[in-house]
């Protein structure tokens, strides 16, 4: 008969086992098809290790090796167990992942000895009930096979500390899967589950939970009572809501939530004080919470905590942001907005004005606060709107009809916002729009395919203008689409009541900016310790509510209350011909006489102590920078006095 040299090799080392009286043999790597039969004479042998080879069947007389204790067969094409394996009833360690295996025996039960089955990378299907009689499993691996359900009995392994169900077609959990509570670790990653018994919650031991890549909406309260656990991991399901009971989860240091639908969070996480990773990604977080959540974990259980300790209030406010060439109508659309008389001839926007409106949102009839910001159109004045362009907001892009698209830059104003504000809501709103003007001429199929449905949400045609007999047209429409587009996830929020008083205070306060230990004062009488403090400046810059740099020493020490007199100081330099006329090129004399200018009105002068400040945001925002000058120059400079030069950038022109 004819042997292969790999079969003939693996006789040799059974017969040398044999003779030494060996415990232990491997077989592993020998490309073995077959299992030699006079392996069933080592009767002594407790370790069999035949990994890695091409073996389809396991020969009957492995039965015989009533004292085996471990028995490793991954990577074969085994596709079926033999008869009588329950016969190896000293077995502890069966390891059978990644062969063909479609369906255990029954008599697989019968190995009581056993703690610890590998049997990933199969084709299985079901499993017996018989292998709830595994009373000493410690193990069950069972990832990437074809489950798609659990029997009752597998409640009966209350030894079990570690099982992984990942990769299969589970769509439900038993009950009985409560009874284990010895269990330390559950993966259950990649399956159909769509809800959780409330049994799982009695599985105090367990310290890492894996239920990501599920259809899982909501999560049982009786989850809080998990109080070992040290890794939760709920990636890519439909959860909207937490359970409050999560707080109680004391032990828990990782917590992986990313791409599911959460807006906010249960104060009580503030309580977890051993959390160090929170993974949120990919979530619609309202828009305290966002801000927070990108200062790091820290600042986000601080976030909740400071909700937990005060009364909370609900906003319904969202930002409107107008953008468009000049004179293009702006200021009068949000005078129509705001129910104002139309005004002939109005003045032409320098900086940011900001006004307010109330709309209705159709259907539900719930009231939204729009504060409207009306942006300088000027080409000079584009620079300073990346500077309040970061946060979720509804944007109208505005332009002339009867200038045409392309002189009125709309594909530009979208690409801008786009870039600082990849989320935002879009209306592109032709103006001029009475009887006799020209009708609309633009492609909207087109810039809909290219910038996408949900962010250009629809293309309208107004005209601001009213008297006694006229009213605006297209106004009450804009206004519906308006309403809808801001239905935003942050619209709603909860803050704290004082945190939202303190704003109150700050926006009625005649002054354009204060001091950073100011506003820690101010914090102090709502009872807000520095660290809320800093979270409260945190947030509302990222809001727009104020500015504050304070990972910057120059810039740290100034809040801006006011960002429209923020935006006219970096304009007035943007406009300012002279320094045009040299190429970008100004002196610091310069600089100081357009920020203080005595020709001007008061509230548009710029103190000298802010001078620098302001050089510092120019530079920061990459509209200005320092024109290098050689060591020498730079000290002769310095001994006589002479003055230094910063350069506008190209861009900012």
């Amino acid at each position: 008969m004819f042997m292969s040299k790999a079969y003939s090799k693996a006789k040799q080392r059974i017969d040398q086992a044999r003779r030494d009286g060996s415990t232990t043999l491997d077989l592993s790597r020998m490309g073995l098809t077959k299992v030699p039969e006079a392996i069933g004479k080592l009767t002594n042998l407790q370790e069999l290790n035949l990994s890695y080879n091409q073996i389809s069947s396991l020969p009957e007389v492995l039965v015989k090796l009533t004292s085996l204790q471990r028995l490793y067969l991954m990577e074969n094409q085994i596709s079926s167990l033999p008869e009588g394996l329950e016969k190896l009833t000293s077995l502890q360690e069966l390891i059978l992942c990644f062969n063909q295996i479609s369906s255990l025996p029954e008599g697989l039960g019968k190995l009581t000895s056993l703690q610890k089955l590998n049997l990933s990378g199969n084709e299985i299907s079901s499993l017996p009930e018989g292998l709830g009689k595994l009373t000493s499993l410690q193990e069950l691996i069972l990832y990437t096979n074809k489950i798609s359900s659990l029997p009752e009995g597998l409640g009966k392994l209350t030894s079990l500390q570690k099982l992984n169900l990942s990769g299969n077609e589970i769509s439900s959990l038993p009950e009985g899967l409560g009874k284990l509570t010895s269990l330390q670790e559950l993966i259950l990653y990649t399956n159909k589950i769509s809800s959780l018994p409330e049994g799982l919650g009695k599985l105090t031991s367990l310290q890492k939970l894996n239920l990501s890549g599920n259809e899982i909406s909501s999560l049982p309260e009786g989850l809080g009572k998990l109080t070992s656990l040290q890794e939760l991991n709920l990636w890519e399901n439909q959860i909207s809501s937490l359970p409050e009971g999560l707080g109680k989860l004391t032990s828990l240091q990782r917590l992986h939530l990313r791409d599911n639908q959460i807006s906010s969070l249960p104060e009580g996480l503030g309580k977890l004080t051993s959390l160090q990773r929170l993974n949120l990604d990919n979530n619609p977080l309202n828009l305290e919470l966002a801000a927070a959540y990108s200062q790091g974990t820290a600042v986000v259980l601080e976030y909740l905590r400071s909700q937990a300790r005060s009364r909370q209030v609900e906003l319904n406010e969202a930002k409107l942001i107008m953008v468009g060439e000049g004179e293009v109508g702006k200021t009068s659309l949000l005078g129509a907005l705001c129910g104002d008389k139309w005004v002939e001839n109005r003045p032409t926007t320098h900086g940011i004005e900001i006004k307010s409106f109330t709309v209705k949102v159709p259907d539900s009839g719930k009231e939204i606060k729009l504060n409207g910001w009306d942006f300088g159109g000027q080409p000079v004045y584009r620079p300073t709107h990346q500077l309040f362009f970061s946060a979720p907001a509804v944007y109208l892009v505005l332009w002339k009809p009867r200038e045409g698209p392309q002189q009125n830059f709309i594909e530009y104003w979208i690409n801008l916002i786009k870039h600082r504000a990849p989320e935002a809501k879009i209306l592109v709103v032709a103006t001029h729009g009475g009887p006799n003007a020209r009708q609309p001429d633009i492609d909207s199929d087109d810039i809909t395919t290219r910038f996408g449905g949900d962010t250009v949400l629809g293309f309208f045609h107004v005209d601001s203008k009213s008297d006694a007999t006229v009213n605006p047209i297209g106004i009450d429409e804009l206004k519906e689409a308006i309403a809808r587009a801001a239905s935003l996830p942050e619209v709603g929020r909860k803050v704290p009541a004082k945190w939202q008083q303190l704003r109150e205070k700050l926006q009625t306060t005649a002054k354009a900016y204060i001091s950073y230990d100011e506003v820690i004062t101010l914090c102090a009488e709502q009872e807000m310790d520095k660290s809320e403090a800093n979270l409260f400046l945190g947030i509302s810059h990222t809001l727009g509510h104020l500015i504050h740099y304070h990972n910057d020493n120059l810039l740290k020490n100034i809040v801006i209350l006011k960002p429209d007199w923020l935006a006219k100081a970096i304009s007035f330099v943007l406009d300012d011909k002279e320094t045009r006329k040299n190429g970008g090129l100004v002196k610091f004399s310069r600089l100081n006489q357009l920020w203080n200018d005595p020709q001007r009105e008061e509230t548009e002068r710029y103190p000298e102590e802010l001078h620098p400040i302001f050089r510092k945001l120019m530079e920061r925002f990459d509209l200005s920078y320092r024109v290098a000058v050689d060591p020498l120059r730079k000290l002769l400079n310095m001994l006589v006095g002479s003055d230094f030069h910063t350069r506008v950038a190209p861009a900012a022109f």
